[in-house]
């Protein structure tokens, strides 16, 4: 028989006792990157937490916060929801379900433009607490662009209107690739909901066959949307007194169309101004 030094069977047996003992460090995840929020539709809110054997759910706390609004509360096993801000009331659930696997996220309901901010996850349990933040930022998609045509004996101006968020950049280009977008006047007006309203007007030669394209730009989505028109003026009686308005719009297939009306006298038509606009404060996450 051979017979081991005691002072490996020490070392063994101490290797063994500490292997046995180690736990994992409590730890609290969320996204490591802005998180982007739709208009309208839900967002969940990912937070996981750190999990060693049965979670004694009477002694787990699960806060979440943006900035000091409480948004959802959890303690003594179930929710707490005395202290929750009014701005959430009825839109915000945890998954019961997965609390014991350590998912702490928050399911946010009916997302608007007031949600956007800096959200916090609070976790404390009997192996340790930690809190982690991350950026939410809001956007909608900006709707199909509404057209309205304004006819005089000798220009035409195309206005098209959409609603979205954040603030969306607009571009026209005439058939030559040309940028003519210093042109037209583009305005923004951001309604009771907090969404912008862009409208861009621009004006052209009513007797000259031109095309010109409008480009919108939602870059916090990535979308784009883009209409080209063909402007081809119709046969009729020439003369400035004797003005008609046979002009064809075509390529404008998808939008919305409204006549503004067309003037039988040659008179310079104005361009519209919206009164009371709100600047516009570029793509950004929040207002």
């Amino acid at each position: 028989m051979t017979l081991r030094p005691v002072s490996t069977c020490v070392c063994c047996l101490f290797l063994l006792l500490l292997s046995g003992s180690f736990s994992a460090e409590f730890e609290v995840r969320v996204p490591t990157t802005p998180q982007v929020a739709i208009h309208g539709q839900h967002m969940v809110l990912e937070c996981s937490f750190t999990v060693e054997g049965a979670l004694d759910m009477g002694k787990t706390v699960i806060t979440w916060q943006r900035g000091h609004e409480v948004v959802h509360s959890f303690y003594y096993g179930q929710d707490q929801l005395g202290r929750q801000s009014p701005r959430y009331a009825n839109r915000t659930s945890l998954y019961p379900a997965e609390l014991e696997k350590g998912n702490a996220s928050l399911r946010l309901q009916g997302v608007g433009p007031g949600d956007a901010g800096d959200y916090t996850c609070s976790v404390s349990s009997l192996m340790g607490s930690q809190r982690r933040t991350f950026a939410l930022h809001f956007a909608a998609f900006y709707t199909e662009p509404r057209l309205e045509i304004k006819v005089t004996c000798l220009a035409v101006e195309l206005s098209l209107e959409s609603l979205g968020y954040p603030c969306a950049t607009v571009q026209w280009v005439d058939e030559k690739g040309n940028d003519v977008s210093k042109q037209a006047v583009t305005n923004y007006q951001q309604n009771a909901d907090g969404l912008f309203r862009v409208s861009s007007t621009l004006a052209g030669n009513r007797r000259a066959n031109s095309s010109v394209l409008f480009i919108l730009r939602n870059a916090a989505l990535n979308q784009e949307i883009s209409r080209e028109f063909s402007l081809v003026p119709g046969e009729g009686p020439t003369g400035e007194q004797r003005c008609r308005w046979p002009l064809v719009v075509v390529g404008a297939l998808m939008v919305p169309i409204v006549f503004a009306g067309a003037l039988l006298v040659c008179l310079d038509t104005p361009k519209t101004i919206l009164k009371n606009l709100r600047p516009c404060r570029g793509a950004s996450g929040g207002v």
